[in-house]
C-alpha cells in the first residue's frame, strides 16, 4: 500500500468542507466512493486539516491472488 496523489488546496477560515475518498489499484481498479465526510476550518482557533486513520490492514499488504483487500480508515 502506498500513498497516491494528495490535494493540498488553500482553505479559508471559519468554512465548512465534504469530501469522500476512493481507492485505486495498481491494476487501474476503483472502490466506490465513500461517504461524504465534513470538517470546519479555525473552527477551535487552530486550523485542524483533515486526516484520515488506516484503522486496517496494517504493515505491508500482500494480494497473493486475493481478489478483495479491505481497507477501512
Amino acid at each position: 500500500l502506498s500513498p497516491g496523489p494528495s490535494f493540498q488546496p488553500e482553505l479559508r477560515n471559519h468554512t465548512r468542507y465534504r469530501f469522500r475518498v476512493r481507492a485505486e489499484d495498481e491494476d487501474g481498479m476503483v472502490s466506490p466512493w465513500s461517504e461524504f465526510t465534513s470538517f470546519l476550518t479555525n473552527s477551535d482557533g487552530v486550523d485542524d486539516s483533515p486526516q484520515l486513520q488506516l484503522l486496517s490492514p496494517t504493515g505491508t499488504i500482500e494480494a497473493n491472488g486475493a481478489s478483495v483487500i479491505v481497507i477501512r480508515w
